[in-house]
């Protein structure tokens, strides 16, 4: 697993249990949904998500909850860390932790050996997630952990823009840097016990995803009657709704425009992220395959793609240019992260407006689309979708996007075949839903050199100037 997916994934284990706790708290209401695909190989792999993430209301809670999966690593009551790894690799098992803005999990998987006794197997995971080594020295440990990274986050200037960006819409969670040092400086035992426990108190319903041989799909069940006893009903089939309730609070006002510039002087090159946040899911299919088909065009298909060909193919003004992740809080977001040469920033950020508008505002770009680029597009749109998805992992992994409210139950079912859109209706779902977007641009580099360009390339936007050190508080973000 990459260090990002890790840190992005790491939370889900504060809505487990604490020390001394059992999983559940009395809402035997809930239920639990086993989503199961059959694949002959012998591997077994199950994963568990529920809507409960980092969108919490205060640094301090935020903060205790990407500790929590941290502390996990370290075993249980009874076991050391290394006892316990060692004691998981006699099955060859691997566990994760996961923690993301709205929802959290875990999965486990190792290889089948028929015939094997795996009920010591289920009594370990169910020791490490009902009780973990959480104490003093334990939660000091981690919190050092965090604040190295923090600090160390100053030192990437792609990932300060991003982070910067996301923290400005009011998102507590965020790729590398989950937390801000105000809340990390706040976080005790007792407050990842108090927020555990908080949590424990209504539970909502949970979505479990099991890949493997069919005739190994009664374990599954024995692990989540195990570690979910007199939780709920365990439905089997795939769950064809959202369980996410997003923080609608955490986000900034819509139609806010804010350029914040991060003071990093004597750079050698500029980042630049730039986020547009649509106020609303799509109402029907026809508009998502709008989003994710003029989503390819502009970003997603990689340096072939409009920002890319535009920035760095013709002009050579970045060295890359990469598109942002499809949803912030539950709703479409669009943009780009990008870093040009410093001696080309003047250039570099009239272009980024140019392009801003030609594919937001006024979407020209898919009016003027040559006819062999839209056809190629939509080929590499529609066979890299069936590419993608011919494994179960990959199947799996969209009826997830479903229970995470980024996917509606009606687009997953459509097949590609299917797919028909025309370029009047990408252009029209752009321009309307940015029209009322929420906008933020973050620039990297000399406040000096930075601000009339800014001034000049985006009028409309007000600007802030933040010192690099300052994006760690959260004072830095407060209007």
């Amino acid at each position: 697993m990459k260090h990002s997916e890790k840190i992005f994934a790491k939370l889900f284990f504060l809505t487990l249990g604490v020390l001394g706790t059992t999983f559940y708290s009395g809402n035997a209401k809930a239920k639990i949904y086993l989503d199961s695909e059959n694949d002959p190989l012998p591997l077994f792999s199950l994963q568990v998500m529920f809507p409960k993430g980092m969108l919490s209301e205060t640094q301090i809670q935020a903060a205790s909850l990407a500790l929590y999966s941290e502390i996990l690593e370290d075993g249980t009551e009874r076991l050391t860390k290394q006892e316990f790894l060692d004691a998981m690799m006699t099955y060859g098992a691997s566990v994760s932790f996961g923690a993301g803005r709205e929802t959290s999990g875990w999965s486990i998987s190792f290889p089948i050996i028929e015939g094997k006794d795996y009920e010591p197997l289920i009594n370990l995971v169910e020791e490490n997630w009902k009780r973990p080594r959480l104490n003093n020295e334990t939660v000091e440990k981690a919190k050092l952990k965090m604040e190295a990274a923090l600090k160390g986050s100053l030192d990437s200037d792609m990932g300060l823009a991003a982070a910067t960006g996301r923290r400005w819409l009011g998102i507590n969670n965020f790729s590398l840097y989950p937390v801000l040092m105000d809340g990390l400086k706040g976080v005790s035992t007792t407050s990842i016990q108090g927020l555990a426990q908080a949590a424990l108190a209504e539970l909502p319903d949970v979505w479990a995803g099991y890949i493997g041989p069919k005739s190994h799909e009664k374990l599954a069940v024995t692990i989540l009657n195990k570690v979910f006893s007199g939780y709920g009903k365990i439905s089997k089939g795939a769950l064809t709704r959202s369980l996410v309730q997003f923080a609608e609070k955490n986000q900034k006002e819509a139609a806010t425009k804010t350029a914040v510039i991060v003071e990093k002087s004597g750079r050698s090159q500029t980042v630049v992220f730039t986020t547009g946040v649509f106020e609303e899911f799509p109402h029907d299919t026809r508009e998502e395959l709008a989003l994710h088909f003029g989503g390819h065009i502009l970003g997603f298909s990689g340096l072939g793609s409009y920002f890319g060909d535009e920035i760095r193919n013709k002009r050579g003004l970045a060295y890359s240019v990469s598109p942002l992740q499809k949803f912030f809080l539950g709703k479409p977001a669009v943009g780009f992260l990008t870093n040009p040469v410093r001696e080309k920033q003047k250039e570099a950020l009239a272009v980024i407006s140019e392009v801003q508008t030609a594919a937001y505002s006024e979407a020209d770009v898919f009016k003027v689309l040559s006819e062999e680029v839209w056809n190629r597009q939509w080929q590499s749109f529609k066979f890299g979708h069936i590419l993608d998805n011919s494994s179960v992992a990959a199947r799996l992994s969209l009826r997830k996007a479903v229970v995470e409210g980024e996917l509606s139950p009606e687009f997953q079912r459509l097949e590609p075949k299917d797919w028909s859109i025309t370029r009047d209706e990408i252009r029209e779902y752009f321009m309307s839903n940015w029209a009322k977007a929420t906008k933020v641009i973050v620039v990297v580099g000399d406040s000096k050199e930075l601000k009339p360009l800014i001034a000049k390339n985006f009028p409309d936007y007000e600007i802030k100037v933040i010192k690099a050190d300052d994006t760690l508080s959260e004072k830095a973000y407060k209007p």
